[in-house]
């Protein structure tokens, strides 16, 4: 499904989002393998988070929704046997879902089988099955590293010294809830990083007793890599502002607010409270904005966002480069590529790196870049790509027809609807 989406002269507002994707995901399939019962709010409500749901039902935790709360039940999750036909947890478009599962099914005894959409099928999970082999789980991959992923388990593993070398949050984290597995006393895992990524598992963990609770209820806060949309959009207009409420203020997810600062743009973050996340509000205000380099020091917190800092480089004065970021290569499509071909389209100089680009900006703070309302700029299914050509759009001479919108359900379903009532003028 295409979507036309129209230009804007002014943007802004105060905004309130879902529960962070990451976090949902964590909690809804950590529930699998708790033996009472939790209570989350806000959590997410995108295609990804409701596979995780499908998943752990299929596992055997009971799912009660009641208004804003979702209530998950483990206690009934049992062991099955290792022998006979696999049971099949399909895991969609979702890359968190199967990787992340990998490391549960580590420690429930049974026969699976993962399989997914046709895209994820092509994204590879031999780098998850390496390490969870190590671990003593017998876990195979389909033709080139990918699906299906087949998985007996006895329900136990074994400590092992992990170093992530690509530094991947969905791997580690896949090592860590398999460490869940351990026999009682045995020394725990320890994972090396050179680059710290997302540390969101081993805080839920910190925080989680298998078999008695620790704490119950679970209020997740607002995504920051849906927020980071407005925030991009505020930044490249001038007198335009906007108030993320609410929002994740975990340093290994808010790279990309750092980089609005240094690229001229008015951040101000105000904490607000502390539980097993840091939550907040950030205020964003465009300004004249420059050039910036990235490198890959920085990728791991904003790798959700790297295509989007592509869209706003456009609009700054100078060279902006982006490195160390050949892992977008290998998401939903190769979103190094499908970035630089849109920009190209609509003759913004920019150039395809190995491992990231090169975009000579615009400057562009109170004119447009000329499009008509017949240019198509295709994001491969990406909904990265999809809501980043969408914010590109706003600062068109006549906006920009989006193709696959419909892709935006991945991760945030209500994202045009929000868009629009953002834009004052």
């Amino acid at each position: 499904m295409q979507k036309y989406q129209n230009p804007a002269h002014k943007v802004g507002g105060e905004l309130s989002f879902d529960g962070d994707k990451s976090i949902s995901h964590r909690l809804v399939l950590i529930s699998a393998l708790l033996k009472y019962e939790i209570c989350l709010s806000n959590l997410s409500r995108c295609e990804d988070v409701k596979t995780s749901l499908k998943a752990v039902q299929k596992l055997g935790v009971k799912v009660r929704e009641i208004g804003e709360f979702t209530y998950l039940d483990g206690s009934e999750v049992k062991a099955r046997s290792t022998d006979g036909e696999p049971l099949e947890l399909y895991c969609g478009n979702s890359g968190t879902t199967a990787r992340l599962l990998c490391g549960i099914l580590a420690c429930i005894k049974g026969n699976y089988v993962l399989t997914g959409d046709e895209s994820l099928s092509k994204r590879p999970m031999e780098r998850v099955a390496l390490p969870l082999r190590c671990m003593g789980v017998d876990i195979t991959c389909g033709k080139n590293g990918c699906f299906p992923v087949l998985i007996k388990s006895t329900g136990k593993t074994k400590s092992i010294i992990f170093e992530n070398i690509t530094n991947s949050a969905q791997v580690k984290s896949a090592v860590e809830l398999a460490s869940l597995g351990l026999s009682e006393g045995e020394e725990p895992t320890r994972i090396i990083e050179t680059n710290p990524g997302r540390d969101h598992t081993a805080r839920l963990l910190r925080h989680i007793n298998l078999k008695q609770p620790i704490v119950k209820s679970f209020t997740i806060p607002g995504d920051p890599s849906s927020a980071a949309y407005f925030a991009g959009a505020a930044a490249m207009f001038n007198n335009s502002a906007v108030r993320l409420k609410n929002i994740l203020l975990n340093k290994t997810r808010i790279g990309f607010y750092e980089v609005l600062q240094n690229m001229g743009a008015e951040v101000e973050i105000i904490s607000k409270a502390s539980t097993y996340e840091p939550v907040g509000d950030i205020i964003v205000k465009g300004k004249m904005l420059r050039a910036i380099k990235i490198t890959g020091d920085l990728i791991p917190a904003m790798i959700d966002e790297v295509v989007l800092s592509g869209v706003i480089m456009s609009f700054a004065e100078g060279i902006s480069e982006v490195t160390g970021a050949r892992e977008l290569r290998l998401k939903e499509s190769d979103r190094l590529k499908g970035l630089i071909n849109g920009l190209k389209k609509l003759n913004i100089n920019c150039e395809e790196k190995e491992d990231g680009f090169i975009i000579k900006g615009l400057n562009l703070l109170n004119s447009r870049i000329k499009s008509n309302d017949k240019m198509t700029l295709e994001c491969f299914s990406d909904h990265r790509l999809c809501m980043s050509f969408s914010i590109l759009a706003l600062k068109t001479s006549n906006g920009l027809i989006i193709g696959d919108s419909k892709c935006v359900k991945i991760s945030f379903p209500e994202f045009f609807e929000k868009l629009q009532n953002f834009i004052l003028e």
